[in-house]
């Protein structure tokens, strides 16, 4: 039998479609997708028919069936119900919302109705932060809704009606400002957007900017490009922060050596709190294909792929669409703009696992495996994407390099502050007085953001803490907020810049609820390969739900003591950021709230 890296590889070479679509778009899980979305559900025949037509072991495909949450055995409702319980809705309702779903529909999360007409399942975000709390039917996203809301809902999925396309069009604030908050900063990343340039058509995109960096590039040495992003001093944007320009030097020998290397955009958005990734891929498409193509001709590659979350149902589509305009334009596909080189672009539907966002676990996935983490080295640079030299970079990161090639890299590391160079876009939740997303430059103090830029929370509400860079964040009171926006500037103060999402919480959370919440969401996504993290996540989650029970305040003690070992293990045994990075806020909650912590001891009691 053939080795799962041999399985890995195989390519089906001779079935591509000839729009350039490959084995990745006819994986075992898009498969299972398929199959999926037909019958709402997976039955043991459906599993041995996508084992048949892919020569693979029947254990292999109920492996990948059985580890994402949009797939599965049991039977989902012909109408999905989704409520978001990401960190934003958290902080928006308590997760009063949750309850209010079930209750209008007569069902708990997990459960489908017996005549399969509907199904409530839980997500970790929609994408919709700004107007929490978020529920999606299908792929159509509803905001904002309160108890009544959702009744009203319910009403209409039972009656049959047809529910109004909400889409994406409620994030009304695309700003950009300079560092002491006022506006009319240097757009980059919302250079579209924040002029209201509607970029998903190329001829508009073409007139604001867009491929004439890819132009500029192929008008140079690969060399020269790969220097000017160098110079730029550009660093991922999607969490690790790692230097953009030295990941392509270290993939560039490798990926012209091959006969084959690629590009992967990680648009697996899947921190709660950020929307900005979302945003790119459907309202400024091409400025992330540009970006992809641009990065292609300087390493070497010839492939790129964007792997999208499912829980961004529309954004393929948009993609796909992108593809076969840019394609048609000569601007993708063999011979770009009249060069030699050729690159060509494949999209990717994820299947629910936030996890996929590590790069490994992304990469494995992409193949159409199960997302789980995988040791390095060797690093995907030498080793990535069926064992072709791969790099990633998220999608923001990728919407910064066509700028940065059209205007140079000086001008680019003329913004910022230390080691963080460029602007960075942060999204607001729906607490504060004016939420959406904002461009600022890297060096902006966080109180600056949040009080001058947002206008501190909305009225009524009382900031108690803001969590930066997503779950993996460090979590800040509202007394420490004097630090600049900046990944080492940040990383002092236990906080995280992640993807930029800021999610703040009012006076009226308790600390329990928000601990008890980050270890549920590191409980529920943890892809299972370390036990550090498998074990781990659970065993807090119990001790978490422990403080809420009144008992001696000595014993509540040696629990937070407990915990407070645990997240050591988590961070030093974890085999990657997911349970490594947890602990980064539990630390934050140990230390400043420990009292309340402490609420569930008995009035009196210390024994």
């Amino acid at each position: 039998m053939r080795s799962l890296v041999q399985l890995r590889r195989r390519r089906e070479r001779d079935d591509e479609p000839q729009d350039g679509a490959g084995a990745l778009t006819s994986s075992v899980l898009a498969s299972l997708r398929a199959r999926m979305e037909r019958d709402r559900a997976l039955s043991n025949e459906s599993l041995r028919e996508v084992a048949r037509a892919h020569g693979l072991p029947e254990a292999h495909v109920l492996g990948v069936a059985s580890f994402y949450a949009d797939l599965g055995l049991a039977p989902r409702g012909r109408t999905r119900v989704r409520v978001c319980r990401g960190a934003a809705c958290h902080a928006a309702s308590g997760e009063a919302h949750v309850r209010w779903a079930e209750d209008a529909l007569g069902l708990r999360c997990g459960e489908t109705r017996e005549d399969g007409a509907v199904s409530l399942e839980a997500t970790y975000c929609l994408g919709a932060c700004d107007r929490a709390p978020a529920v999606s039917v299908e792929d159509r996203v509803y905001v904002g809704l309160d108890e009544e809301g959702l009744r009203a809902l319910a009403r209409d999925l039972a009656g049959g009606a047809s529910l109004p396309q909400l889409g994406r069009e409620h994030v009304s604030r695309f700003e950009v400002f300079d560092r002491e908050g006022r506006p009319g900063g240097t757009a980059i990343v919302l250079e579209r957007l924040a002029a209201g340039v509607d970029a998903r058509d190329l001829s508009v995109a073409r007139a604001h900017g867009v491929f004439l960096g890819l132009a500029r590039a192929l008008e140079r040495t690969p060399d020269e490009v790969l220097a000017e992003v160098s110079a730029s001093g550009l660093r991922g944007r999607g969490g690790a922060g790692f230097p953009t320009g030295t990941k392509w030097s270290l993939a560039a020998p490798h990926a012209r050596a091959a006969k084959e290397a690629f590009v992967v955009c990680n648009a697996d958005e899947g921190d709660p709190g950020s929307y900005i990734d979302l945003h790119l891929l459907e309202r400024d498409p091409f400025a992330v294909l540009e970006g992809l193509a641009i990065a292609g001709y300087a390493i070497g590659a010839t492939r790129g792929v964007i792997y999208v979350r499912s829980e961004y149902p529309r954004a393929p589509r948009i993609l796909r669409e992108a593809v076969r305009d840019a394609r048609a334009a000569g601007l993708l596909g063999v011979g770009i703009l009249g060069s030699s080189f050729s690159f060509d672009v494949e999209v990717v539907q994820g299947a629910g696992s936030y996890v996929c966002g590590e790069e490994t676990a992304l990469l494995r996935s992409t193949e159409g495996l199960r997302g789980m983490v995988t040791a390095r080295p060797p690093f995907p640079a030498e080793r990535g994407l069926f064992d072709a030299p791969t790099i990633v970079q998220n999608v923001e990161t990728l919407a910064n390099v066509g700028w940065i090639v059209r205007h140079g890299g000086a001008a680019y590391a003329a913004h910022g502050v230390g080691k963080s160079r460029g602007t960075k876009v942060v999204c607001l939740n729906s607490l504060f007085a004016r939420p959406g997303l904002y461009e600022v430059p890297l060096g902006t103090s966080v109180r600056v953001i949040l009080e001058t830029i947002a206008g501190g929370l909305a009225e009524g509400r009382t900031l108690k803490c803001v969590q930066i860079g997503g779950p993996l964040g460090g979590i800040l009171p509202a007394h420490a907020l004097e630090v600049p926006l900046g990944f080492e500037e940040l990383d002092a103060v236990g906080a995280l810049l992640g993807h930029g999402g800021i999610v703040a919480w009012d006076a009226h959370t308790d600390a329990r609820e928000i601990a008890l919440h980050l270890l549920e969401f590191c409980d529920e996504e943890s892809c299972g390969k370390c036990f550090p993290c498998r074990i781990g996540a659970r065993r807090g989650v119990e001790i978490a739900k422990r403080l809420f029970t009144p008992r001696p305040l000595t014993v509540i003690d040696a629990d937070l003591s407990l915990l407070s070992e645990l997240l050591e293990t988590m961070k030093l045994g974890s085999l990657c950021a997911h349970g490594g990075g947890i602990p980064a806020p539990l630390r934050s909650l140990l230390d400043h709230y420990p009292d309340e912590l402490r609420r569930g001891a008995e009035e009196g009691g210390v024994s």
